[in-house]
């Protein structure tokens, strides 16, 4: 049960970072956090890491918050989430969309892991229902081990064949670089595009997640150009214009393939019309972008707040009831 003081601890934090920008008192911007949480669901590190003090209640209620992600994701039926929470379910049911091999550990003998791990020379291991990049890990097939072998053979966990990606999109890093796309499909049927946001590895991290230390950065989406700087997690407030660790500056680069990225999300999302409101990550290689998963409930933090994505949960909304 939290006490009083570990529930004030985070509004008064944040209170006194935002007092410190606009010079009003930290009792002001405590009870302006204190009704954020409230009405709007916002979190304490939005409200002064996202600057949502910096928006009117107009704009506030357009915003999507930690409150508004849980209203929106009433609009998938339960019944089927299962089809993307696990990770040989969704590759099945989108398997036009896949394009790469991929091999279920439970249905698979220690030969046929083996056989499989081989014949790619590189794959990745993911644990089946895993999310934010956890437990992932990279496998070599020119050196796997028994011992690797029955962690996958028999187990609930999925083994796929790494993606090649595009050059212009690789920054260094291990990671396979994706864009997380969030559509949502109205009571017609008809999908609709709402953000679009690059998430880039960094160092030798092999997953891109915002969530662990990745950069986040902004698609204008009628274009396919990053239209400003990234950002990351840790430092909101801190532009990244060259990509940690290396001299490269993303800004400005346009994403390839990429009306052939919008129109394959599209028909994605009409798969299963009863899932309305999903983050789809796709990756970009020579020949073309693929899916690599859709997310249900995709987290807000890089969706809004980064360049000009502002406005996301009142488009929901707008499109839930059309």
């Amino acid at each position: 049960m939290k006490t009083i003081g570990s529930f004030l601890k985070p509004r008064i934090d944040a209170a006194r970072v935002v007092s410190s920008y606009t010079g009003k008192s930290v009792l002001y911007h405590f009870f302006d956090c204190l009704y954020c949480n409230w009405k709007y669901g916002c979190r304490c590190y939005q409200y002064s890491d996202m600057d949502f003090y910096k928006l009117r209640s107009f704009d506030r209620a357009k915003t999507l918050t930690s409150g508004h992600l849980q209203k929106a994701s009433r609009y998938n039926n339960p019944q089927y989430l299962h089809f993307t929470e696990r990770k040989n379910e969704f590759n099945e049911t989108y398997s036009r969309f896949i394009k790469r091999g991929w091999l279920y550990g439970m249905n698979s003998t220690p030969d046929a892991v083996a056989d499989f791990v081989r014949s790619y020379g590189r794959v990745i291991v993911k644990p089946n229902a895993s999310e934010a990049g956890e437990g992932i890990y990279l496998l070599e097939g020119s050196d796997v081990t028994a011992e690797q072998i029955a962690k996958i053979a028999g187990k609930d966990v999925i083994v796929e064949q790494c993606v090649e990606q595009h050059p212009d999109l690789a920054f260094a890093g291990k990671s396979v670089n994706t864009i997380r796309i969030v559509t949502m499909v109205d009571s017609w049927g008809k999908p609709h595009i709402l953000t679009a946001a690059l998430r880039c590895g960094v160092g030798g991290s092999v997953v891109d997640n915002f969530s662990a230390g990745g950069v986040g950065y902004p698609i204008n989406i009628e274009h396919g150009i990053i239209e400003t700087f990234g950002v990351q997690i840790a430092n909101r407030h801190k532009p990244v214009y060259i990509h940690p660790g290396t001299d490269i500056v993303v800004v400005g680069r346009r994403i390839p393939f990429w009306s052939e990225v919008l129109s394959m999300v599209e028909e994605a999302a009409t798969v299963l019309p009863q899932l309305r409101y999903v983050g789809w990550d796709v990756a970009v290689t020579p020949e073309g972008p693929l899916i690599i998963e859709g997310n249900p409930s995709p987290g807000f933090g890089l969706l809004e707040g980064i360049g000009n994505n502002r406005g996301i949960y009142g488009a929901i909304m707008r499109y839930a009831n059309s």
